[in-house]
């Protein structure tokens, strides 16, 4: 239910309730050995959630150019618990923490895990747009909790009454250019948790594009270490209906190195479309060895 304030701002009440049903055949707790009788049979779950949003945009114009600032405030009603470990968890295990899901009612990717407890999510945009089309965007903020949520991994930066912080920039003076970076910081030392910069130059026919990504370490898998890559492509128009690609991806870390490379050509029309990619795999782990791959792919469009 979305009402506009009379003095410009803005507020938004969603209720939602969940029901959850899941029957199980032969699962076993996390911890449990192969001897142990499984579960099996239902379960469910019922989870109410209530939410109110405040934003409150200020807007001006300087010339040419439109400035907002909008503060906002997300307030969220919700019960604790509703994660029993009767409920396997197949599609939540990986949670990345960031600007995207900073208002999002239930921040787990997947259904098999729901996000409990009275909690506040704050933060604030602030954007410039030009006449001509060119934009700059930053977002920030943290989530505040009554009490822990244990749901969350120690190293998601969520797991504390009191989140990261996370922001986001995003700078494009123009259709050939286009600039973004994500960070996440320790909500106790200000120390870099998580850092993502993409770029993009060039013209629709020639277009490069590179990421940087740096993790302290991987969001939710105890298994998985730090990780810092650089990835780099080339996209490049030929004509209306061929189109060459090249790609690169490389882990900087002191023993790290090449991790894949690879380049490919595809024909596309108005009924069919083939391209053919070579790729070389630089891992080597335990009995894997590297390897280089051709792939041929066929394309029938607009069949029925």
């Amino acid at each position: 239910m979305p009402f506009a304030g009379p003095a410009g701002d803005l507020y938004t009440l969603t209720t939602q309730l969940d029901l959850d049903l899941y029957w199980l055949n032969g699962f076993r707790e996390p911890g449990q050995s192969a001897g142990t009788p499984s579960n099996d049979g239902l379960e469910a779950r019922l989870h109410p959630l209530m939410a109110l949003e405040w934003r409150f945009p200020f807007v001006r114009r300087d010339g040419s150019v439109r400035q907002v600032i909008e503060p906002v405030a997300q307030f969220i009603l919700a019960p604790y618990g509703g994660n029993p470990k009767e409920i396997p968890n197949e599609d939540s295990r990986s949670l990345e923490f960031d600007d995207t899901n900073l208002f999002s009612l239930n921040r787990f990717p997947g259904d098999d895990r729901v996000e409990s407890g009275p909690r506040a999510n704050l933060g604030v945009k602030a954007s410039l747009f030009g006449a001509s089309g060119g934009y700059t965007t930053l977002t920030m903020g943290q989530v505040f909790r009554v009490r822990d949520d244990d749901t969350f991994a120690e190293q998601s930066g969520l797991d504390d009454h009191r989140s990261d912080y996370v922001m986001a920039l995003t700078v494009s003076p123009s259709p050939f250019f286009d600039l973004t970076n994500r960070l996440r910081l320790d909500r106790n030392s200000f120390s870099l948790r998580r850092n993502e910069v993409y770029f993009s130059i060039g013209p629709r026919f020639l277009r490069f594009n590179t990421s940087y990504i740096s993790l302290e370490r991987e969001q939710t898998s105890d298994e998985l270490e730090a990780r810092e890559e650089l990835y780099n492509s080339l996209r490049w128009q030929i004509s209306e209906r061929w189109i060459a690609t090249a790609e690169s991806r490389r882990d900087l870390r002191d023993d790290g190195g090449q991790i894949r490379a690879g380049a490919g050509l595809q024909y596309l029309d108005e009924c069919i479309g083939f391209g053919i990619t070579v790729e070389r795999n630089f891992t080597r782990d335990r009995d894997v060895e590297p390897s280089t791959s051709v792939n041929f792919r066929f394309l029938l469009q607009n069949l029925g």
